[in-house]
């Protein structure tokens, strides 16, 4: 089984508002009024499964994290699609990687919430075309219908000068398979299972420059439905601020990180403050600040 670290502290919160996370036996509870995920390592490769708890199937919605690839842009449509070409020696599965999930912590300020994040590095003696991959997650007071995952890429290396990066990511909903895309000047959205969504904004930073970032989405040919946050040629640290969640007109939820390891047990303290939401365009910084009942 791959090697995972686990950095888990003992730490546990209401945010005004309210967010509470719990954290126990490997694995983490964070309850907002609204939302419900629950995210798991799944042997290096994480996954969300999220939902509402106003909601029969609560949780249903899945989004998996799967690999990384360059592609050739064939239909010069700035986005990943089957007529496209993969750089096949560029692939690198997410489950070929180390993971590190660390724990959960408190933001107060601007960002008042909680945020954690995951990093996936190379194993030793494996090559890869980057130094890491970062999911940077947080939830915020401001908006608890939604969590965001900044995707932060360092120092890629093309194999191709004139390739796209694709990230991707498998998709199901045990409620519907049906799917709507929406796209406006800000920002592009996948509207499916059950009250869920998954969003992202049409920019991204690499370096100090603002470059395109593209969602699309493609059923393969055994039915797995799949999506692609794709980006042109870029040089230097990516930052990119996708998001998942559910239509704000629901109530009630919970949060949830599991791992393949144990971790410290918590119990549940009141956190106060707001705040509004903010993207994080910097390499993830850890807040270990209590927030004062």
């Amino acid at each position: 089984m791959a090697l995972m670290t686990l950095l888990f502290f003992s730490i546990t919160t209401p945010v005004s508002g309210t967010i509470t996370h719990n954290e126990a036996n490997g694995k983490v509870t964070i309850q907002t009024d609204q939302l419900n995920v629950v995210v798991t390592s799944n042997n290096n490769v994480p996954a969300y499964s999220f939902g509402n708890k106003a909601d029969t199937n609560a949780s249903q919605n899945r989004v998996q994290f799967d690999r990384i690839f360059e592609f050739q842009d064939t239909n010069n449509n700035s986005h990943y699609d089957t007529a496209d070409t993969i750089v096949t020696t560029s692939v690198t599965a997410l489950a070929s990687l180390q993971l590190q999930m660390n724990a959960v912590t408190e933001l107060n300020g601007l960002n008042a919430g909680i945020n954690f994040n995951m990093s996936l590095t190379a194993k030793a003696l494996v090559s890869l075309n980057f130094d890491r991959i970062t999911f940077d997650n947080h939830v915020t007071t401001m908006n608890q219908s939604q969590l965001k995952f900044d995707v932060i890429i360092n120092n890629y290396n093309f194999i191709s000068q004139t390739s796209m990066l694709a990230v991707a990511f498998k998709m199901s909903s045990k409620v519907s398979n049906q799917t709507t895309m929406d796209h406006n000047k800000q920002q592009s959205s996948l509207q499916f299972g059950q009250h869920s969504y998954f969003a992202s904004n049409n920019t991204a930073m690499a370096g100090d420059a603002k470059i395109n970032a593209s969602l699309s989405q493609q059923v393969s040919t055994n039915g797995q439905h799949m999506i692609y946050l794709s980006y042109p040629h870029f040089s230097g640290k990516l930052v990119h601020d996708p998001s998942m969640g559910v239509t704000q007109n629901q109530v009630s939820s919970s949060y949830s990180v599991t791992t393949n390891q144990k971790s410290s047990s918590t119990s549940a303290m009141p956190l106060e403050g707001f705040g509004v939401l903010g993207t994080l365009l910097a390499i993830p910084i850890f807040y270990r600040r209590k927030i004062q009942a």
